[in-house]
């Protein structure tokens, strides 16, 4: 009657050994795919970031030649910003970009602006945002 009791402890604890294996693999894959997410999360962040870094540096600029006289509203071509865009520093290549036309109704006083910012982002793609508007004389109808 011991032997029977022994045989059964001791296939008892091999079963425990196997379950305690199984567990710490579910466990390690748990741990490995929560891993993961936080370093999905953490890149999906920085774009975030980058992406509201550059909203912020076209709406400044647009807000500046919004303040400036009309008359210094010069057309001119995918040229650089007039006001220094703060805070992109840790945008990769930034590159802004500024185009003034006229309104293609030459009776409206009118100034079609574009601003853009182009930077690369993660895993060297290229991401660009833009905000375009119109300026017109302050005074007219």
């Amino acid at each position: 009657m011991t032997r029977h009791r022994k045989q059964n402890r001791s296939r008892a604890a091999g079963f425990a050994l196997l379950e305690l294996i199984a567990a710490l693999f579910v466990l390690a894959v748990g741990l490995m795919g929560a891993l993961q997410m936080h370093n999905v999360i953490a890149a999906k962040l920085r774009h975030m970031d980058e992406c509201q870094t550059a909203a912020r540096a076209v709406d400044a600029e647009i807000e500046t030649l919004r303040a400036m006289p009309f008359n210094q509203l010069a057309d001119r071509e995918n040229a650089p910003f007039v006001s220094e865009p703060f805070g992109t520093g840790d945008l990769v290549n930034f590159t802004p970009s500024l185009t003034i036309r006229p309104h293609t109704d030459a009776n409206l006083k009118l100034k079609h602006v574009t601003a853009a910012v182009r930077w690369t982002g993660e895993n060297g793609r290229t991401i660009e945002k833009s905000a375009a508007t119109l300026i017109a004389e302050r005074g007219t109808p």
